[in-house]
């Protein structure tokens, strides 16, 4: 099954769950607060190499390479 894969694996337009977040406590507070946690709902916006702008909820955020790798989702 390919449930878990890093942001910058999918394609622009993919509504997906998110699965995991391999981050430090703080990281994972921070995209907590923009509404990136395990079983949120985001759409991948933008790719741009392995940066990433997604959408959660009415936050479009921009996340870096370092980011884009902590978070892991699947396709839904």
């Amino acid at each position: 099954e390919l449930s878990c894969m890093k942001l910058y694996e999918f394609s622009e337009g993919d509504m997906l769950r998110v699965s995991a977040i391999q981050a430090m406590p703080d990281r994972r507070r921070l995209y907590e607060s923009f509404g990136i946690f395990e079983g949120a709902d985001i759409r991948i916006f933008l790719i741009s190499g392995k940066k990433v702008i997604l959408t959660a909820g009415m936050t479009k955020l921009a996340l870096s390479a370092k980011a884009a790798a902590e978070i892991s989702a699947e396709k839904i």
